[in-house]
């Protein structure tokens, strides 16, 4: 069976208890009037996959394409971190340091030598090292500007 890896998305969730404009209030009257519902008196949201019951701790996502469901807090633990805020300087320094891993991850890939690589392509990586190695220096100097 193959692996997959879940695609990094940015969503936006709040936990219930909480105002949401996807929250509905089943009041068809209780089980004797609507047999068998689940959802009376209770907080529920409409999901692709039908009506889902929202209990105290319950985060609402909104997913990728605007649509809204409830997640169990543990498996929100386990699925999301918390995303800063991403002011000038946030990403400023979060693009720095994913550079610094990837020319980090290329010197030590040049350290080896491109064993398989024709001389086209070795030259193409060291020009692609210089390159990204003049970035990371642009960025440093503009870090050390804001005083970083």
């Amino acid at each position: 069976m193959s692996k997959y890896r879940k695609k990094p998305v940015v969503i936006e969730a709040v936990q219930y208890p909480c105002e949401h404009p996807a929250l509905k209030v089943c009041s068809c009257g209780g089980p004797e009037q609507k047999a068998g519902c689940v959802h009376c008196g209770y907080h529920y949201i409409e999901t692709l996959e039908g009506q889902m019951r929202v209990s105290a701790g319950d985060w609402i996502i909104t997913g990728v394409n605007g649509e809204h469901y409830p997640c169990k807090p543990d498996i929100f633990a386990k699925t999301y971190d918390a995303v800063e805020a991403d002011t000038f300087e946030t990403r400023l320094r979060r693009e720095h340091q994913e550079l610094n891993a990837r020319v980090t991850a290329l010197r030590a890939f040049a350290n080896k030598g491109y064993p398989l690589a024709n001389e086209r392509q070795r030259d193409l990586l060291e020009q692609q090292l210089v390159y990204m190695t003049n970035y990371l220096e642009v960025l440093e100097e503009r870090l050390h500007d804001l005083g970083t």
